[in-house]
């Protein structure tokens, strides 16, 4: 075995230099990966908040669209309970009554349009005076493709609110 010597030699300087500099180099790199990785992370959090946020309000609309369904489901039983009376208006050509009662309502549930049509689907009468001026029938004929019993939620196309823009906000 070789002895020992008390004195060693130091390092040189060009050593220590580049342990510096490596060891420099390696902490800006850890700074930068800790960046990234903190940034990686703040943008999935968000991600996570946006998408619970936005499901909440899904389910907040859905919940709104039922109700209203529901409420839409209503008005159709009351309708359909107060049919002889408009049938007995009709009998006497009398759309001015049936138009009071399409206003109640309107009112009483918080419906903007209510519209009375004929066997043809020609617009008779409606809750407003604008709409029953409505001569055309391919104007609300996207509201009477498919009538059924059940209430349903449909486009409804824009030329439709022409002859009353003033009520549209």
């Amino acid at each position: 075995m070789a002895p020992i010597s008390p004195l060693k030699k130091p390092p040189q300087p060009s050593i220590i230099i580049r342990k510096l500099r490596f060891t420099a180099i390696v902490l800006v790199a850890f700074i930068f990966i800790n960046a990234a990785y903190a940034v990686y992370k703040g943008v999935q959090v968000s991600n996570e908040l946006v998408s619970s946020t936005l499901d909440e309000r899904i389910a907040n609309a859905e919940s709104v669209i039922r109700f209203q369904l529901l409420e839409l489901g209503l008005v159709g039983g009351i309708v359909q309970e107060q049919e002889q009376k408009f049938v007995n208006y009709l009998d006497f050509d009398k759309l001015r009554p049936i138009q009071v009662m399409l206003q109640t309502i309107a009112s009483k549930h918080d419906l903007d349009k209510v519209f009375f049509l004929d066997e043809d689907r020609h617009l008779l009468v409606s809750n407003t005076e604008a709409n029953s001026e409505i001569t055309d029938p391919t104007q609300y004929h996207a509201l009477t493709q498919d009538i059924n019993t059940s209430a349903t939620i449909q486009h409804i196309p824009t030329k439709f609110f022409a002859h009353n823009k003033s009520n549209i906000a």
